[in-house]
């Protein structure tokens, strides 16, 4: 007889064998057009809860991996666009196959953009060499010269001292120094390899082994007291909120220490921006705990992306969002600040909030659109240098720029023939397309999927068509339809009054009380996501309307560096489609408006 506590074992682990085995899920979305860059619709790939997407970067078909509550914030809500899913029955061995591939394509291409980005940097590098200006520096701009020594390290350089002698810093000058004057540029054709690997490994350029040795070189000076924190690269967050910060803030300034220490008694290739990173926020922590009050690296940097002018509905929306977002940052620091073991993380989770309130309150000053697209990583703090230690004769530039530039030009053309955007052959349908095939090697997506979509066939390139394939030949479990923000909207205010007032009320921009007219969305009138025979008739409608829009646009020319004429352009050509039976026009949101409405609870009226 089977033992009873075998069984009862088996029956107690069968849930949790249950959940190892769960399917995982795995969807196709297909997020539907609105105007600009978006006007031929978007699809994507989640697994579980990230989301893989190619977009079109500058000519470049780009492999992105974004959250999926951030993508569905972007595409659904800021972006207005309707998104539809089409659930697949994959196996977990499959969708771990897909996980792979997906995640090793993500880093090969990054990496090599990166390594695209660094030879162009040296052909800037070289350039400016020779003319003696300055060149481009991670992390220079968190620092100034000090006019008299510095005391904010002094605790930092004795515990240096300690661990390496009085004169290591002497020492390191000088063979720095002499690294930077025996440093030659002589990167050759024959060294670059275009072979296909996982991860691709490229060696350090001429530009990154100068910049690393100059970075080396300022933080000695700035642990000598020769140079100090730039207080006009901080963000001001408030007092000091508890005793409990304060010991928080202790903690990791002790962390910081031990790994400056660490940086600069057991130098490695690339570290000198990292050491510059936590030099900076090891004086900033240090401010903080000097005075009693919170002091940030900011993330942001130069001028923001889009100088939309804020109507007063806005602005109304903007400043019930600061409340919102200063609310929440506050919590969030106190969360944090109540955790006993402080780490990196948390830090830059506090550096994101500062940010993104000073931001805010920049945008209100200046009565601009905020700019939330922070730099994906920690603060750069990018600034200029003079590096007249580095001795290059004329004659040595002049050919190593010639060898940069044929160096740069042979990449780009290899990177270009892989990840080239071209309308038909290569966009973000064909290459995610690829992508997933690729995933399960010698086998194609039938054995996984249940069927087989050709990148090039059928009209698959195009995005609406290729989510037709998907449902026809995938056999999907579910479809479903996640409306957009303005779509939600109306259908919660159906729920309370009467259809046909409201309908009428939102379907244009004058009246409606959902949308507020966007310079980037294009002039229009009317929306056109009613029944596809209303919109020629709407979409003519918004022709006339963007036309009209001409005349004001060039008065206003010489006040509004061409913002209303470009607006009346744009919806111009964007009616165009419409005319031709093509839903366009949506409208589109905000982050500040959207988390300003969120926090109402309401919806804003004029």
């Amino acid at each position: 007889m089977f033992p009873r506590a075998a069984l009862v074992l088996i029956l107690g682990l069968w849930p949790l064998q249950g959940a190892a085995f769960k399917a995982p899920r795995v969807e196709i979305l297909y997020i539907d057009a609105n105007v600009g860059g978006s006007s031929g619709g978007h699809v994507a790939l989640r697994l579980e809860d990230e989301v893989y997407h190619f977009q079109n970067e500058q000519g470049t078909t780009r492999l992105t991996r974004d959250d999926w509550s951030r993508f569905r914030w972007v595409y659904n809500d800021i972006e207005n666009r309707n998104i539809e899913t089409a659930e697949l029955q994959v196996r977990p061995l499959d969708a771990e196959h897909l996980r792979q591939h997906l995640g090793l394509l993500f880093i090969a291409q990054q990496r090599q953009t990166d390594y695209l980005k660094a030879l162009e940097q040296d052909i800037s590098f070289l350039e400016t060499l020779a003319i003696g200006g300055q060149v481009l520096l991670k992390e220079r701009a968190f620092f100034e010269p000090a006019k008299t020594p510095q005391k904010l390290q002094e605790s930092l350089r004795q515990h240096l001292i300690e661990q390496t002698g009085p004169s290591f810093s002497t020492q390191e000058q000088a063979r720095l120094l002499k690294t930077l004057r025996n440093l030659h540029y002589d990167e050759t054709l024959e060294g670059l390899s275009f072979k296909e690997q996982p991860y691709p490994d490229y060696p350090p350029t001429f530009s990154e082994k100068a910049a690393d040795l100059f970075s080396r070189q300022l933080a000695l000076n700035v642990m000598d007291g020769k140079e100090r924190l730039r207080e006009g690269a901080l963000i001001d967050a408030g007092p000091l909120p508890s005793s409990a910060a304060r010991q928080w803030l202790q903690g990791y300034l002790q962390e910081l220490q031990a790994s400056i220490i660490r940086g600069l008694k057991t130098p490695y290739p690339g570290g000198g921006s990292a050491l510059l990173l936590a030099l900076a926020r090891h004086q900033s922590v240090a401010l903080s705990l000097t005075r009693n009050r919170l002091f940030f690296l900011s993330l942001f940097e130069g001028e923001p992306r889009h100088l939309e002018a804020n109507d007063q509905e806005q602005q109304r929306l903007e400043a019930l969002f600061l409340n919102q977002l200063t609310r929440e940052v506050t919590a969030s620091r106190e969360e944090i600040f109540a955790h006993p073991r402080p780490n990196e993380w948390d830090y830059h989770r506090m550096e994101i909030g500062a940010s993104e309130i000073n931001e805010l309150w920049s945008a209100q000053k200046a009565q601009r659109a905020a700019d939330f697209k922070r730099t994906p990583g920690p603060p750069r703090g990018e600034g200029r240098e003079h590096l007249n230690n580095l001795v290059v004769t004329d004659s040595t530039l002049e050919a190593a720029l010639i060898r940069a530039k044929a160096r740069r030009h042979r990449f780009w053309e290899w990177f270009d023939g892989h990840y080239g955007y071209q309308l038909i052959t290569h966009n973000c349908v064909t290459e995610l397309n690829r992508a997933i095939q690729g995933s399960f090697k010698n086998a194609d997506e039938r054995l996984a999927f249940g069927g087989h979509i050709d990148p090039l066939l059928s009209q698959s390139f195009v995005p609406y068509r290729y989510f037709e394939l998907v449902r026809q030949r995938y056999r999907p479990l579910v479809v479903t339809r996640s409306p957009s923000y303005r779509n939600r909207q109306l259908a919660a205010m159906s729920d309370h009054g009467e259809d046909l007032p409201i309908a009428l009320q939102e379907s244009t921009t004058l009246t409606g009380t959902l949308y507020s007219p966007r310079p980037s969305d294009g002039r229009f009138l009317f929306f056109t996501e009613q029944p596809a025979w209303t919109r020629p008739l709407f979409g003519a409608a918004n022709l006339i309307y963007a036309m009209a829009a001409i005349g004001p646009g060039l008065l206003n020319l010489p006040t509004d560096e061409g913002r209303d004429l470009e607006s009346a352009f744009n919806g111009i050509l964007f009616s165009l489609p419409e005319i031709g039976w093509w839903t366009i026009r949506k409208g589109s949101y905000t982050e500040a408006g959207l988390r300003a409405r969120a926090v109402t609870g309401h919806l804003s009226t004029r």
